[in-house]
């Protein structure tokens, strides 16, 4: 059974006091109750104050909250802040500081990635769904019910909420060293990481895709987005026949592409990159380079003269393109292949998952694969390096030979042959 609500009248606690206390569960997801009691504080000309009693002890939580109010009271009859600074004055200063300062290690145009993630779903959450809640008051039952709130509302996985909770750990560590608005970083429970194997199409899947892609970009009238489509087109191709990352083709420039000449009949293009894990050649397959003569071709003709530090994926102005998603999505959308046979979605990170799957099912050694993909093996062993039935299906399948009977029934069709 629930714990009940428990009021505590302040004239118990002293008659000269103005204010209210109230000690409650919060609601739970799955419409339980919180076993930890919370307590609403409200002082005088105060806007009410919302904490954790950290006990599911009635008892011992009435007593936190008496010296909270306590507290709280004399800073109010002293004129001191009641309340520490709001999430969203926080965020403000966390923007400003964090696009130039040093003290981190991130290149610039992935600061404003991370930002723009800051600003959006947890900005939602704890400034306006939270009214601007004091930054002081974010504690580990706080981040739990954004967790629920990022599951029930936006369907995400515990591995994006791993991620986003990557920039608020961030932003939470500016208010300790550089603000002092918190004395240490709230401890707090992450999400289980998930193991799930990464979904990448077939060879058959793939081909189709480049097939229709054809068509898709021609069809739409708008030139704009012809062009879109167009520089998509290459991008997909190029990714599926490289493996950098999405981040790594966005900041690719045209003076970080080189060929490597092997032999006298074999050269690759090399792509020189820098990502999370630093700087690294990207060795493409035989086809990249028809893929990038695409693309300098139809630049050179946008444009008198291409910059060697241009980046390959522009807009007509030259400005990197931030986002290929939306041309993913209505590319897959136009070939009919938004998911799996597992029901698993198609991002556009299934590129490098593809590329990875392809690389090993040609029998590439795990460690020169994770060299050329800038990742570890264990990364690869765990979510790509499975056997694949179907490329051994003869050597499984095999077995002894026997004489068929030429009278035996007839074939029957199956829904999977």
């Amino acid at each position: 059974m629930s714990s009940p609500t428990v009021l505590v009248n302040l004239k118990d606690l002293s008659p000269t006091k103005d204010g209210s206390l109230v000690i409650y569960n919060r609601p739970t997801a799955d419409g339980g109750l919180n076993p930890v009691y919370q307590v609403k504080i409200k002082l005088p000309n105060q806007k009410r104050i919302r904490l954790s009693t950290k006990t599911k002890d009635v008892n011992e939580a009435i007593r936190i909250a008496k010296e909270k109010y306590e507290e709280l009271f004399i800073k109010v009859k002293t004129n001191k802040p009641v309340r520490l600074i709001g999430v969203k004055q926080v965020i403000k200063e966390f923007n400003e500081w964090y696009l130039d300062t040093k003290s981190v290690k991130v290149k610039r145009e992935n600061r404003q990635h991370y930002l723009n993630t800051l600003n959006k779903y947890p900005y939602e959450f704890f400034v306006e769904l939270n009214n601007d809640i004091s930054i002081d008051l974010i504690d580990d039952d706080l981040i739990q019910d954004y967790f629920n709130w990022r599951r029930d509302n936006h369907g995400v996985s515990n591995n994006t909420l791993r991620r986003e909770m990557t920039i608020v750990r961030s932003l939470l560590t500016f208010c300790v060293r550089e603000k002092r608005y918190l004395d240490i970083v709230p401890d707090y429970r992450l999400p289980q990481r998930e193991r799930n194997r990464r979904p990448a199409w077939t060879i058959e899947e793939y081909r189709t895709i480049v097939r229709k892609m054809r068509k898709w970009v021609d069809a739409d009238p708008n030139g704009r987005v012809r062009r879109q489509r167009f520089y998509f087109q290459q991008f997909f191709l190029l990714s599926a026949n490289c493996g950098a990352r999405v981040g790594e083709m966005r900041n690719l420039k045209w003076n970080q592409i080189r060929t490597e000449k092997y032999s006298e009949d074999e050269e690759r293009v090399i792509l020189s990159v820098e990502g999370k894990t630093g700087r690294r050649d990207v060795v493409c397959q035989s086809d990249a380079t028809t893929f990038l003569d695409r693309l300098f071709d139809y630049r050179t003709a946008e444009v008198d003269e291409i910059s060697e530090d241009e980046f390959v994926f522009c807009h007509y102005d030259g400005e990197p393109i931030a986002s290929m998603k939306k041309s993913f999505l209505s590319l897959m959308d136009w070939c009919d292949t938004e998911r799996d046979m597992f029901g698993e979605k198609y991002t556009i990170y299934s590129l490098r998952h593809f590329y990875a799957t392809m690389r090993l099912n040609n029998q590439v050694s795990v460690y020169d694969l994770a060299s050329n993909m800038g990742t570890s093996t264990d990364m690869i062993s765990r979510f790509y390096d499975k056997p694949n039935n179907i490329q051994g299906g003869l050597n499984i399948s095999k077995t002894r030979n026997r004489t068929k009977d030429k009278n035996s029934k007839e074939k029957k069709k199956y829904p999977y042959k």
